[in-house]
């Protein structure tokens, strides 16, 4: 399965920073995010073709199928406090801690291939002019199917 994808992503963020005292900081911010994405599958033609040795159901050309249309939106987020006391016997201590929240956009899985059923298989492989003595050799399904289908 081939994918033609398109994706279009808009974001507004602002972070602001207040110092209560000379060493005490609190930094807050936060981000909107609005993500678009389209994926058009486009069936592979070896997977999906209509042969005994490819066992799908389509014989020709290649069928795009409907677009696949996801949206996200999302609010995330930071707020922290940065602390760098006066201790006597160094200058370069800072303690901090932050809680933030984020986000990552999604995709898509793709679908199933479109395989052939066993019955569509023979079915398939019987209109082909395949002889049957060959189905049994190499799949050991024609005697089941045509003994359960009398």
């Amino acid at each position: 399965m081939d994918y033609f994808n398109s994706s279009q992503t808009h974001a507004f963020s602002t972070k602001s920073e207040f110092f209560t005292d000379d060493d005490l900081k609190l930094t807050a911010g936060f981000r909107y995010t609005d993500d678009r994405k389209t994926f058009t599958p486009v069936p592979s033609q070896a997977l999906l073709a209509r042969s005994m040795w490819a066992g799908g159901t389509v014989s020709s050309g290649y069928p795009e199928l409907a677009p696949i249309k996801q949206t996200w939106r999302e609010w995330t987020g930071r707020i922290g406090l940065d602390w760098k006391p006066e201790l006597g016997f160094t200058d370069d201590t800072m303690l901090y801690a932050f809680y933030s929240r984020g986000y990552k956009g999604g995709g898509a899985n793709p679908p199933s291939p479109g395989f052939a059923t066993g019955e569509e298989f023979l079915a398939n492989a019987l209109a082909d002019g395949v002889n049957p003595l060959v189905l049994d050799f190499y799949t050991g399904m024609y005697p089941v199917l045509t003994l359960n289908s009398v």
